[in-house]
């Protein structure tokens, strides 16, 4: 076995400890997976117009962490997701604006940016990036493709949060009348809720055929969830399909599976069903929108 001379070892292990310091400075941990990181869901926070404030940055993502933790696919006792904080700023270090598309209070981001500032955490395929843009102004998107999604520090943000990682994360979609469109997400239901009709005939707590929801009006929803209103969870039907998520990612369910492993047609029957793939039309440049107030709503083709 040839061995190194004692200065390149050293400058080999330099390198090496330099990495790692790297990342250590620019990659905070804010909560850990019980699992490797490449078997996690990972969501990672970014930075943008904080102009170098990054103890408002942590403060911000922190508040908006302790709200995920109040819904059951992020609740503390789910130990297969990790929450990580990118404190790298861009070198345009606002790099998204309020308005593309011409409506008022989409927040769209640099793609680009936001996933540069996430690699120095994590550069896997499935991570999720969370864009937190300092401003007190509504706003945010979900770009389902890209498993990005935005918002401010308004007071509702980290509500916003949520629901826009429920759009990248779950897939799912708006329940709102007002939204343009479902595109086969499976939280709206055409006609007699049959993908979760064998919740509703157990009589699962929460599991309804609630009329009026989604695009237009047209569509059946699982009862009302925060897919539709900020102040409501995810309910049964998306709690069941984030399982599923969570099984693709991670290869286990979490435990706030539980109820549903041997409910209805079972967990694993469930989520084997080629009825729950995901459409193949999202464009790149395509996000999904929350903004009930302006009555508008719905799939959107960014125009920057």
């Amino acid at each position: 076995m040839t061995k190194l001379p004692m200065t390149k070892t050293l400058l080999i292990l330099s390198v090496f400890l330099f990495s790692l310091t790297g990342m250590a400075e620019t990659c905070e941990t804010l909560r850990s997976s019980a699992l490797a990181q490449n078997k996690s869901v990972n969501i990672v926070l970014v930075p943008s117009n904080f102009e170098g404030d990054l103890k408002l940055f942590k403060k911000e993502a922190k508040k908006i962490v302790e709200k995920f933790e109040s819904y059951k696919p992020f609740s503390k006792d789910n130990k297969f997701i990790n929450f990580f904080l990118s404190t790298k700023e861009a070198k345009k270090n606002s790099f998204c604006k309020y308005g593309c598309s011409g409506i008022d209070r989409l927040l769209c981001c640099d793609r680009g940016d936001a996933k540069k500032l996430a690699k120095v955490c994590d550069n896997s395929k499935e991570r999720q990036i969370l864009v937190v843009h300092n401003d007190t102004k509504y706003g945010g998107a979900g770009y389902i493709n890209d498993n990005i999604a935005t918002t401010s520090i308004n007071r509702s943000a980290p509500k916003v949060a949520v629901h826009e990682i429920g759009h990248s994360l779950f897939d799912l979609a708006d329940e709102y009348t007002i939204s343009t469109g479902t595109r086969g997400l499976r939280n709206c239901a055409k006609s007699d809720c049959q993908e979760w009709k064998d919740l509703i005939d157990i009589d699962f707590k929460g599991a309804e055929c609630t009329p009026n929801g989604c695009a237009g009006g047209e569509y059946f929803t699982c009862g009302e969830t925060i897919m539709k209103k900020l102040s409501l969870k995810f309910g049964p039907n998306n709690e069941r399909l984030a399982c599923c998520k969570y099984k693709e990612i991670t290869g286990q369910y979490p435990s706030f599976c539980s109820p549903y492993q041997k409910a209805g047609i079972g967990l694993e029957s469930f989520c084997s069903s080629k009825s729950l793939s995901i459409p193949s039309d999202f464009g790149e440049d395509e996000v999904e929108y929350f903004d009930p107030d302006s009555k508008k709503s719905g799939f959107y083709k960014i125009k920057h």
